[in-house]
């Protein structure tokens, strides 16, 4: 269940922050459920996930944090994508490769911003 939060207390919160756009990880975010979402008057802004003591804000507007090298995530997705897409290996594998595509790529855009 998400909870209601706000942009400012994801700041506070401590940590690094990456912000993507709505749908810009949804392969590599597909195992993952938000723990929080944050909306204002025009409804919803953005959920928020936390994978490797990095949170992730995925939406459309008033996201704290850095943007990634999109064409490395980009990248990325699209190796989760065929991943996924891949019926024929069992979908625990499946789970687990993209897990491990989603940690090198945080590890990779933790390194590059310095975290």
């Amino acid at each position: 269940m998400k909870v209601k939060t706000t942009a400012k207390s994801i700041r506070l919160g401590g940590g690094p922050i990456l912000a993507v756009d709505y749908c810009g990880m949804r392969f590599l975010l597909r195992s993952h459920a938000p723990y929080a979402y944050t909306c204002g008057t025009y409804g919803w802004n953005f959920d928020v996930y936390s994978v490797d003591s990095i949170t992730i804000c995925t939406g459309y507007r008033g996201m704290p944090g850095r943007t990634p090298d999109y064409a490395l995530m980009r990248e990325y997705e699209n190796q989760a994508r065929r991943v996924w897409e891949d019926y024929d290996t069992p979908y625990e594998e499946r789970a687990e490769e993209v897990e491990r595509l989603l940690s090198e790529f945080l590890s990779k855009t933790a390194d590059a911003f310095g975290w």
